[in-house]
Formats: C-alpha cells, structure tokens, sequence
C-alpha cells in the first residue's frame, strides 16, 4: 500500500505567467483522466513509458524519477485562484513532488512554487520553495510530534 502526502501548492507570480501555468496545467494528457494538475503537461514520461498500465512498475521507476511520486497529481482541484495566485490541493502516493517541483521552477524562473505537504503514514510535513534553480526545505514534522506529546491542561479537555 502507498504512503500518501496530501499537498498544498502555492503558485505565485505575475498575473499573466500564474494565468499561463493555470491553463497549461489543465491540458488532457494522453493517459489520464481530466485534471486541473497534470504533471505531463510540464514534465512529460517518455513515449514508450506513457502507455504501459498503470499497474508496470518500469512505469512507476519512471514516474518517480521524474516526479517523485507515481501517477502525479492525485485528487487535484483548484482550491483559490487571484491575480498572481493559484492554490491547489492534490494527494501523491509514495512522496512529495520534490524532482517534479524542481523542474517546474527551471521552466518558469519567474514564479514561485510553495509546496506544503504532509502524511499520516508515517507521519510527516515538510515545507517547500522552488524560485528557478533555488529550492529550500523544512522539515515541520517536530510540530506534529510536539502536538502528540502535549500533557498540558488544554489537551486533557
């Protein structure tokens, strides 16, 4: 069974470049369901990849090399959308985009990717930023694990 990161992506950027990402993003890929989040579309799996079943696992090797996690963008939805901004919520099995994320930011050097992501199993969140070649994490699981410790008062409740 895989271990699923539920995300929360932050697009941020000019007007013009977040509305382009927006729509690129919604594009059909060849072998997946409409989404407003398809990896392909930015990253695509190579030919001879893209229409082996879902299930092979060269498939997955290959979509975790290039995306960090099999099937990309799971349950994906556009949570909020403003000028200069896009929110997603969308789940990835096996990990967090990391390897996807870092070839979006070299593509559109202009924008900001936020990445916030967590899982139950095994706990974890972590917080991401990629700005063109720039990337930055935080690992915020000790926020959760401090959580599940408090014998304070207030949790006694």
């Amino acid at each position: 069974m895989s271990d699923w990161y539920h995300n929360r992506l932050f697009v941020i950027g000019k007007p013009d470049e977040v509305t382009a990402i927006k729509h690129k993003a919604a594009g059909r890929a060849p072998f997946q369901e409409p989404s407003p989040l398809s990896f392909h579309n930015f990253v695509p799996l190579p030919e001879d990849i893209i229409f082996l079943e879902e299930c092979n696992s060269e498939r997955h090797e290959c979509e975790y090399e290039y995306w960090g996690c099999k099937w990309g963008a799971c349950y994906a939805e556009l949570g909020a959308e403003y000028p200069g901004l896009l929110i997603y919520h969308f789940s990835t099995p096996w990990g967090p985009p990391v390897a996807f994320f870092k070839q979006l930011a070299r593509l559109y050097p202009n924008l900001s990717f936020h990445l916030e992501t967590y899982s139950e199993e095994p706990t974890k969140e972590s917080a991401f930023i990629f700005i063109g070649g720039l990337f930055h994490a935080t690992d915020t699981s000790w926020i959760i694990r401090a959580q599940r410790r408090c014998t304070c008062a207030a949790r006694s409740r």
